[in-house]
């Protein structure tokens, strides 16, 4: 009775909690190089998990790169005359939900001043979109780089552009946990009647 239940207790164990939350990142190269009017504004990226998800909390995208901020001519009321204003990026990623035909979107604005930048975008559920395609572990991102729209009456000067250097999803997520069949044999082993 009682090696019976020490072992229903060790396969409970065993069987139950056999995965772990992490994060895992997954570089998107795919997604590198100049986003410009004049040359690319959009790239497609197709990534595959090494393990699939069995319960997926968060995903996001993560761009670095520089910007180079355009100038925009605006009509600002109660003056007359036409006012500069910095013309930046927007970054808008996107993942198709294979199952049910929704979408995911994320977007961010680049800094308002020419340089670096750094941003970490997170994915939102649109159309119904569910994370239960990504349990296949296997997803396509597309990432636009376009100039940032503008509400005043305005008249570009000098269009902006930005090089996205790197590129990187970012999946929280449940994972399995392989169980090695040696260490299952030894502990089996010990609680096999002998006969």
């Amino acid at each position: 009775m009682y090696r019976a239940f020490i072992t229903l207790l060790l396969i409970s164990f065993l069987t139950a909690g056999s995965y772990a939350t992490e994060i895992v990142e997954i570089p998107l190269p795919e997604l590198h190089g100049l986003y410009s009017p004049e040359d690319t504004m959009t790239r497609y990226a197709s990534f595959q998990l090494e393990r699939s998800p069995i319960t997926i909390y968060r995903l996001r995208i993560r761009l670095s790169g520089s910007v180079n901020v355009g100038q925009l001519m605006c009509e600002v009321t109660p003056s007359p005359f036409l006012q500069p204003a910095p013309w930046p990026m927007d970054f808008l990623a996107s993942m198709r939900d294979s199952i049910t035909d929704g979408r995911f979107f994320g977007g961010e604005i680049t800094p308002m001043e020419s340089g670096s930048f750094q941003m970490t975008i997170p994915f939102k559920s649109f159309g119904g979109a569910t994370w239960e395609f990504l349990k296949s572990g296997r997803g396509d991102v597309e990432l636009q780089g376009i100039p940032c729209g503008y509400i005043l009456i305005c008249m570009g000067i000098e269009e902006p552009d930005a090089v996205v250097e790197e590129a990187a999803l970012i999946i929280e997520a449940d994972f399995p946990i392989s169980t090695d069949s040696e260490t299952w044999s030894s502990v089996k082993t010990l609680f096999t009647p002998k006969k």
